[in-house]
């Protein structure tokens, strides 16, 4: 798995597969060569990222610079920080859990009641 935690307005981390991070890759290299958005986007999401291992039990360690970007520090992991896992369609995003709740509030704050397939409804179809 890739995290990507680039980008200094961000409180959290990007995870990808290495599919995902290959697809993110191409759209980077699609940016011209030595332009100013083609260096943003290499070194917020190609150079401040890191390759991380899941083990047989499903977990992983997160490195130094991943931690640091999400706050958390050695006595926040002794005394049991939260995470928070929030999903899309090519990656999930890493949050502490307290940022997340900060930014977003309980899952039901952003319910307008309209229905999210109706929402998709209203885009053309990908081929």
């Amino acid at each position: 798995m890739i995290i990507v935690y680039g980008g200094k307005g961000r409180q959290f981390c990007d995870c990808y597969s290495m599919a995902g991070a290959d697809a993110l890759a191409r759209l980077v290299e699609s940016i011209p060569l030595g332009s100013k958005d083609r260096v943003k986007a290499e070194r917020d999401l190609i150079t401040r990222s890191a390759t991380v291992e899941i083990d047989d039990d499903g977990r992983i360690v997160l490195p130094g610079p991943v931690r640091e970007k999400l706050g958390i520090t050695p006595e926040m992991i002794k005394d049991g920080v939260e995470a928070a896992l929030a999903g899309a369609t090519d990656r999930f995003s890493l949050w502490r859990g307290d940022a997340y709740r900060d930014v977003f509030g309980d899952d039901d704050d952003d319910d307008d009641g309209e229905d999210a397939l109706a929402v998709v409804g209203r885009y053309p179809k990908a081929v």
